[in-house]
């Protein structure tokens, strides 16, 4: 009987789904009153790293609830789009708002890059609702870290992952 109960149990255990590991970054920056880059890692830890304005720039491990990453999780997965690395480029444009988009899992890998507004109207709609959802959390600073972002400083894409010529200048 004892074994029937130890099978059972191993039965249940290994028939529950593990939870995908995810890492997201956004990073935002408009020129004139905010720049900052939102990281939720593969532990759901949050980092807020802000560039400006410069007297409140810092690294900052942020205290959210888990409602929040699992809705800001949702809204970068309901980003479906025809590939997984786009950049957008507005021509001329100098002093706009960049923002990026990136997640990183086993299954996939999602990188997108905006400057300007030539990208599909989706891809802003996300993004101004990450930010929205960020400025809720903004507050909720709670130690000062040193972490890393997979985007490199100030949020530009690796070469490697890109493999697209910069636009004609």
């Amino acid at each position: 009987m004892r074994y029937t109960y130890l099978f059972v149990l191993i039965l249940l255990l290994s028939c529950t789904k593990s939870k995908e590991k995810t890492h997201i970054e956004f990073s935002y920056d408009n020129t004139w009153t905010k720049s900052y880059s939102f990281v939720i890692d593969t532990n759901d830890r949050v980092y807020l790293k802000t560039y400006f304005p410069y007297e409140k720039a810092g690294k900052y491990e942020v205290d959210v609830s888990q409602d929040f990453i699992n809705n800001f999780k949702l809204k970068v997965a309901e980003l479906k789009l025809d590939t997984t690395t786009a950049r957008y480029y507005q021509a001329g444009l100098s002093d706009g708002t960049a923002f990026q988009i990136y997640k990183e899992s086993k299954a996939d890998t999602l990188s997108v890059y905006v400057y300007g507004e030539e990208a599909p109207k989706k891809i802003y709609g996300t993004a101004f609702y990450l930010d929205s959802l960020i400025d809720k959390a903004r507050n909720r600073k709670k130690t000062t870290i040193d972490f890393p972002l997979k985007t490199g400083k100030n949020f530009e894409l690796p070469v490697e992952l890109l493999k697209l010529k910069p636009p004609d200048s």
